[in-house]
């Protein structure tokens, strides 16, 4: 019996091309070969014994190019999957794969420490630029981007386990999330929760987080201010009644205005208030520092990325520029699709020991490189945005 085969790896049992995980076979020893498309990864040699089942999980066959790591219950290999027809290809591991593959046993995703998960080959780019509430945070927020929810999809276990591990109770768990910037990216994750679900809890923990929010002065920095604004946007397309009070949106559009010209700012800043004001207004478009802040971006990535990944433009601020050129629209928008394709989908890597993930970029707010783990978080999520898949943040429009 072979387990944890999934859709991207096939074997050859004594030489032959096998079509399922069961096979009936003489007793004495087999050698399997496990093959990712046409590269052979790894061997192994077992000895059957009669009337007995034999157990060959991915770990037996000592693979250290490629990460091997599985989630519970992972899709196996269909038995229609003839490898023998198999043609010689690069395969692309689904982004959310990876992530959910490389969630921590407490629910959170941890950017210094995600490869503890790894099976066989081990992943790089660990990190501890970010906290884990953070990146637990942004892969929540690109699973539910994709319509994954407690209820329902194939990472409800993943999703479940994430939320237990930030809210307590009917709150946001303040244990886990102590500083503010990082409080209004898990309020943000929890109100598109509550977005996607109707939960009770979710909804007593964003009118938590609101409260908690307005009782704090208005935020020292920008980015801290543009989160806080996406929360109450969340909230209010979530119809949560406090964040549907006009004084609340006016506070917030005042506290962002209250930074000045976002085109003055460094790009991730700039792309933040950008996107913030965008969110909150009724026509985006109309407003010129938006327009001139995402007209500046575009014209800034408008070259290739540089060749090294540390190099590139930080993903917060791509996911960022991504909300506000969406709300704006037209001409820039377009644009802006160009420096998607050149800055995200082009990078993506193919092959390695964690395809279908992002190398780490740089971390414009610390000034160092961040992790694997929330680059990939965040490439995906803007992709689902630019995309703009119905149940993305920011895509509440087309709802």
């Amino acid at each position: 019996m072979l387990q944890g085969l999934t859709t991207e790896f096939h074997v050859a049992l004594d030489g032959v091309n096998v079509r399922c995980l069961f096979h009936d076979v003489d007793p004495g020893p087999h050698t399997i070969v496990l093959f990712r498309g046409a590269e052979e990864l790894g061997r192994a040699d077992v000895v059957v014994e009669a009337n007995t089942i034999t157990a060959v999980p991915l770990a037996a066959f000592d693979v250290r190019d490629v990460c091997l790591a599985r989630i519970e219950h992972e899709e196996l290999l269909p038995a229609h999957a003839h490898p023998s027809t198999f043609r010689a290809r690069s395969l692309r591991a689904p982004p959310e794969l990876w992530l959910a593959r490389h969630q921590s046993a407490n629910g959170l995703w941890s950017p210094a420490a995600f490869d503890a998960r790894c099976v066989g080959g081990r992943c790089d780019g660990t990190a501890d630029t970010v906290s884990e509430p953070e990146a637990t945070a942004l892969v929540l927020l690109a699973l539910l981007g994709m319509g994954e929810t407690p209820h329902a999809g194939r990472y409800r276990a993943q999703v479940t386990a994430a939320l237990q591990a930030l809210c307590a109770g009917e709150r946001l768990d303040l244990r886990v999330s102590v500083a503010r910037r990082e409080h209004a990216l898990v309020a943000l994750a929890v109100a598109e929760a509550l977005l996607m679900t109707g939960s009770r809890r979710f909804r007593t923990a964003c009118e938590q987080a609101l409260v908690e929010i307005a009782a704090e002065p208005p935020p020292a920095d920008a980015e801290t201010a543009a989160l806080e604004a996406f929360v109450l946007r969340a909230a209010r397309d979530a119809e949560v009644d406090v964040a549907a009070e006009p004084a609340r949106v006016e506070r917030a559009l005042r506290d962002l205005r209250s930074f000045g010209v976002p085109v003055r700012h460094p790009a991730r800043e700039r792309a933040f208030l950008a996107a913030a004001r965008a969110l909150l207004v009724d026509d985006p478009a109309s407003d010129a520092e938006v327009v001139d802040a995402v007209a500046a971006l575009v014209r800034e990535l408008a070259g290739p990325p540089p060749a090294d990944p540390a190099q590139r433009t930080d993903p917060m601020t791509l996911w960022a520029a991504t909300l506000a050129a969406r709300a704006v629209g037209g001409d820039l928008a377009t644009a802006w699709g160009g420096v998607v394709e050149r800055h995200v989908v082009a990078t993506q890597e193919s092959a390695g020991v964690c395809p279908g993930t992002w190398a780490p970029a740089r971390d414009e707010r610390s000034g160092r490189a961040r992790d694997r783990l929330t680059t990939t978080a965040l490439h995906h999520l803007t992709l689902l945005t630019w995309q703009g898949r119905p149940s993305a943040f920011g895509t509440v429009r087309a709802r």
